[in-house]
């Protein structure tokens, strides 16, 4: 890293920690503040791994920082790799390798699911000399589901008397949402928790962020101001609707837009978590100048309650 960057992102993590828009603590100051009797999970997201040897080294800081707050398992809500949309076979392929090669030794089960950067399609004017490639089924998702270890595009994973729903916000007809049949299994998942067992979405794209629309916001004249409808799930009031009915549905978790928010709405915790990448791993590292490199470290309470501090690292 140049003596240059190391400052800029020094200063901007001193920034965050003295109480700007999002504090940021250490690893260490996290382990030392965490609650008996809750279950301690990172939310990594935005990850973006290439071949890159800052991206390579900056997931391999994260994760190991991540066990030393004290995290149990990993919550990735996606955006795994740099960029699979548009991109040839010799390009996708160094990806996946890095993520292999980077996960390897994580001693923490890593549990995921799909953004929209994680599907694999080639450039229009390649798409014939890739046809019939395996990593292209399921519209781009099989490679990236074999590399990740997940079992499904949507799948519920339990973890002490938790259950996630790690959801695939790219299946529904339109951009984004989680389309008729996840929506039905979401609800089944929900009405089937057991006594004393609550319940968390994890998800790319979120459901309720006002870093939505701040993202919008800080890029263009209020005139032009619309639905973020890139930035959030279009199926949101379906989503709201289906949590209201089930109390113990506590949390969704997110990323997509590298932004730091945190909303409660009719007693479910929205946790947008930044990114791992912060910009993409580009220049300084620090986003809209708010939003550097970081993870969250949640914890969920036996009674329902969800915690989280966001964690910096070094890069």
């Amino acid at each position: 890293m140049s003596s240059r960057r190391d400052f800029l992102l020094k200063m901007s993590l001193l920034g965050l920690a003295a109480g700007g828009p999002g504090r940021l603590v250490t690893p260490a100051q996290a382990a030392g503040a965490k609650p008996a009797g809750a279950l301690r999970l990172a939310h990594l997201t935005d990850i973006h791994i290439d071949d890159n040897p800052v991206a390579r080294k900056g997931l391999a800081h994260c994760l190991r920082a991540a066990r030393e707050a004290g995290a149990t398992a990993i919550l990735n809500t996606g955006d795994s790799f740099r960029k699979l949309d548009g991109s040839t076979l010799a390009q996708v392929q160094p990806m996946w390798r890095a993520w292999t090669e980077v996960t390897r030794d994580c001693p923490l089960p890593i549990h995921s699911c799909l953004g929209n950067h994680d599907l694999w399609t080639p450039p229009q004017a390649d798409a014939a000399s890739h046809a019939g490639h395996p990593g292209l089924g399921q519209g781009g998702r099989t490679e990236a589901m074999r590399v990740l270890g997940m079992p499904a595009a949507w799948h519920a994973v339990r973890v002490g008397g938790w259950r996630f729903l790690m959801c695939d916000s790219i299946s529904g007809e339109k951009r984004y949402a989680f389309g008729a049949e996840q929506l039905a299994w979401i609800e089944r998942e929900l009405a089937g928790l057991g006594e004393g067992e609550h319940a968390a979405l994890c998800c790319h794209v979120p459901i309720q962020s006002p870093g939505a629309w701040m993202w919008m916001v800080n890029r263009s004249a209020p005139e032009k101001w619309t639905f973020p409808y890139g930035d959030l799930q279009r199926d949101l009031r379906e989503v709201t609707d289906l949590l209201r009915r089930f109390p113990r549905a506590r949390a969704v978790l997110s990323g997509h837009i590298h932004y730091v928010d945190a909303v409660d709405y009719l007693g479910v915790r929205h946790l947008n978590s930044g990114a791992v990448s912060g910009n993409w791993w580009k220049g300084d590292g620090v986003l809209d100048r708010d939003f550097p490199p970081a993870f969250a470290i949640v914890d969920f309470h036996p009674d329902g309650r969800v915690e989280r501090q966001m964690v910096t690292y070094a890069l």
